[in-house]
């Protein structure tokens, strides 16, 4: 991102923080489930490891999406979630981020960034081309899942032609759940073989491919 781009999303977590409602719910350090911290994504930013602001966004929504399962007992915080997950998006509106063309632009450029691979020569030649290769730590047969080329193409298919933000929110959600060490800001290779079957299921599911 450009320094301006970086700038503007930082006065954003500045506003967040400083609304007091808002900080009832999305304290700076909390961390629910996979998402990351309101912290953690601010020391991304200004690490520079957002292509875009949309992809920014992304991570803020999912915090937000967390807070609101987190806090879905709790009427009142759960409503303070929906507001603030409303001023979230009129702030990106104003910034022209939610623009139909400018999202789909955008969701190519986070999606290409997920290679999901099933033949061992594949593996190789993508590390020869110096691509980041992402296997689970510590992973045995009993995770791995028999797969052919065809299956892990069809997941690739689709997220080659991914145009939707929410199913996007969901793939990253997935891989983050059952793969946590796995950093998406990066190009990362993902071996389907190495990749937990349950994993590997949801994203079916997901991408309509059960």
């Amino acid at each position: 991102m450009k320094q301006e781009e970086i700038d503007w999303c930082l006065k954003i977590h500045e506003k967040i923080k400083a609304k007091k409602v808002y900080s009832h719910v999305a304290k700076p350090d909390l961390k629910i489930g996979y998402s990351r911290s309101l912290n953690e994504i601010e020391e991304f930013l200004k690490n520079n490891k957002y292509l875009t602001i949309f992809d920014w966004s992304l991570d803020v929504n999912t915090l937000i999406a967390d807070l609101a399962e987190y806090y879905s007992a709790q009427k009142n915080l759960l409503l303070i979630c929906h507001d603030l997950e409303s001023w979230f998006e009129k702030r990106l509106i104003k910034r022209a981020v939610t623009k139909p063309e400018v999202v789909e632009k955008n969701i190519r450029k986070c999606a290409e960034k997920i290679v999901i691979i099933g033949e061992a020569y594949d593996n190789f030649s993508r590390m020869l081309a110096g691509e980041k290769f992402f296997t689970k730590k510590g992973s045995n047969s009993s995770h791995k899942r028999r797969v052919n080329s065809e299956e892990a193409s069809s997941i690739q298919k689709s997220l080659d032609e991914l145009k939707d933000e929410n199913v996007l929110l969901g793939v990253m959600r997935i891989l983050k759940k059952w793969m946590p060490d796995l950093d998406i800001q990066e190009n990362t290779t993902i071996d389907i073989m190495k990749m937990p079957k349950q994993c590997f299921e949801e994203l079916k599911i997901l991408l309509g491919k059960a």
